[in-house]
């Protein structure tokens, strides 16, 4: 009987401790109601995870503190809808789900090139498609897709875009019948040209620099396009080789009011 009465005693002391204490995992010494510590030999594991009756994950924090979830996450109980946006409140209310505003304008696409392109010159005289190797954003089917092998931005639905682009371009030689620079006076230079559906439609050239030196392009242009449309970033000489250099391009999109 007094074995008994032992147990009962300590289930509530164990009680009393999970109510009115600090409970801590992996530590001695918790800062909150619960304090989790990952081991340290485990850092690219999981801290937490919660599964449902079928043993399927429904939410994991990992050591590294990466948050995933398997279902919609519902402020308030409202999962929200495609293509509305989840808005703060402020402190101490929850965010709620809301459409786009008439007019805002958003970021729908970055990328970026940080290296040089140093395999080969590009040929003087044409066009030549500004490519981008590092993707910054996740790109919403809404609003457009990525193709990284035509380096291209295909827009989805009609809007007022805003492309701004720039890169640097770099090793410019004279490429006229194997000729090369005879004086001061042989100056170049190489354009950055905006392309919609394979055309330039606006354009930056920049003024003649020296042979064999560097320069850096921009352009920023805000047009109407209709879903289907295809950006693109490039860069034309007049008779001159050059190399790309670091590179960057933003599209941004606003509603049509």
């Amino acid at each position: 009987m007094k074995i008994y009465i032992h147990i009962i005693c300590l289930i509530v002391l164990i009680c009393s401790k999970l109510s009115y204490g600090q409970v801590g995992i992996n530590t001695q010494t918790p800062s909150a109601a619960l304090e989790v510590v990952s081991e340290k030999i485990n850092k690219t594991g999981k801290l937490l995870k919660a599964t449902n009756e079928n043993n399927l994950s429904m939410a994991e924090v990992s050591t590294s503190g990466d948050l995933k979830i398997s279902k919609a996450l519902m402020p308030a109980g409202d999962p929200g809808t495609v293509g509305t946006y989840l808005i703060s409140q402020g402190a101490d209310a929850p965010p709620v789900w809301r459409d786009l505003p008439k007019g805002a304008t958003i970021q729908i696409f970055n990328a970026q090139r940080d290296t040089n392109m140093t395999t080969t010159n590009l040929p003087g005289g044409n066009y030549t498609i500004i490519t981008f190797n590092i993707i910054n954003s996740s790109t919403d089917a809404n609003y457009g897709s990525w193709n990284g092998v035509n380096n291209a931005f295909t827009v989805a639905k009609k809007g007022i875009y805003t492309i701004t682009a720039g890169f640097t371009s770099y090793d410019i030689q004279y490429d006229l019948g194997g000729v090369g620079p005879s004086g001061d006076w042989e100056l170049y230079s190489v354009g950055i040209y905006l392309m919609i559906n394979g055309n330039p439609v606006a354009a930056n050239i920049p003024a003649t620099i020296e042979y064999n030196s560097k320069y850096s392009g921009y352009i920023t242009q805000s047009l109407i396009l209709n879903d289907g449309d295809r950006i693109q970033i490039g860069g034309q000489s007049n008779m001159v080789k050059w190399k790309q250099g670091p590179s960057f391009i933003s599209v941004l999109y606003s509603e049509i009011p």
